[in-house]
């Protein structure tokens, strides 16, 4: 099977877990339709939604313990956003990821005890305020501890997240400089890059996702 091949059925099997994972907490969410003035007072409704989970549901693994998530503080917020699968197609080269995002999605907001990430949450703003939007992302929580970012940098972290490939990309803009931080291939999280290091190999993966399943995807949407 060949690596684009092996990313397809990743991608979706990984979209089976994250629903078995979040199906109970995402009727709490709906149940709990408040709205917040700021991401800060959504983000700590989220942890508290999280903790009251992992106590009543015992059999829901996320790799988080209560009692750390329960004493633990928030951390800077992270930007989550989506880019666009066309224009990366259509984009030779780019400054920053953010010359071909589709949309803002969330904000993650993760929580730190004595330098540990115990647990993080997605908050999503609205037209009138910010509402809780997900709950213990376990991906994200080990792409963060991993990296060491949110430690040993200052900056304004950005979450790009590549449709189709489910690639995470983390970029860190210091002042005048941005360094990404991704797992794929021969690059490590644990070591910041640029984006003319990377960005060939991702443009690449999307352009033979492309060829391989952007008929089908396409016929797919059609039918719904």
């Amino acid at each position: 099977m060949n690596s684009i091949m092996k990313s397809f059925f990743f991608l979706f099997s990984f979209i089976g877990v994250q629903f078995l994972c979040t199906a109970q907490n995402q009727e709490m969410i709906n149940k709990e339709n408040s709205l917040f003035a700021t991401p800060e007072e959504a983000a700590n409704k989220a942890k508290n939604d999280l903790i009251q989970i992992l106590e009543t549901h015992k059999d829901i693994n996320l790799g988080i313990d209560a009692g750390k998530l329960r004493e633990s503080q928030p951390a800077r917020l992270v930007k989550y956003v989506m880019v666009d699968f066309n224009k990366l197609l259509t984009t030779e080269s780019v400054r920053s990821l953010s010359d071909i995002v589709a949309s803002e999605k969330s904000m993650i907001s993760p929580f730190v005890l004595r330098n540990e990430i115990v647990g993080v949450v997605e908050v999503g703003r609205v037209q009138r305020g910010w509402r809780v939007a997900g709950l213990g992302n376990k991906a994200i929580r080990n792409d963060l501890t991993e990296s060491g970012i949110m430690r040993q940098t200052f900056g304004e972290i950005t979450l790009y997240e590549i449709p189709n490939l489910h690639i995470f990309i983390y970029e860190v803009a210091e002042r005048d400089t941005r360094r990404y931080y991704l797992n794929l291939d021969k690059f490590s999280i644990r070591e910041g890059v640029s984006i003319s290091d990377f960005y060939p190999l991702i443009r690449d993966k999307a352009r033979r996702f492309e060829e391989e399943f952007g008929d089908q995807l396409r016929r797919d949407m059609l039918l719904k």
